[in-house]
């Protein structure tokens, strides 16, 4: 991965539902937390082989890609969704 924008979109598929994840914002009132989220994520993706699967989310309030990250480290690949929530980045929601 070679760009990253914003770590607040991210889903996660759990049985047969989508597990939406949320992470601050890095414009208005989150913007220092959405900052630290983002440079949290930005170290362990970017440069680094990632798998990156995409759904358009069209009853989101607004419409916008969601993704499932996964990237490349010397045990396989590791779930950045699930990472980001363990490590206290970003909350599940459920859709």
């Amino acid at each position: 991965m070679s760009r990253s924008t914003s770590a607040s979109a991210f889903t996660r598929r759990s049985g047969s539902a989508w597990r939406a994840l949320t992470a601050p914002e890095v414009r208005g009132k989150e913007r220092e937390d959405g900052l630290r989220s983002l440079a949290w994520l930005a170290e362990r993706v970017l440069n680094r082989d990632v798998i990156i699967e995409t759904d358009k989310d069209k009853e989101g309030k607004y419409g916008r890609y969601i993704a499932k990250i996964h990237v490349q480290t010397p045990g396989g690949w590791l779930d950045v969704n699930r990472w980001i929530v363990d490590e206290g980045h970003a909350v599940e929601k459920e859709y």
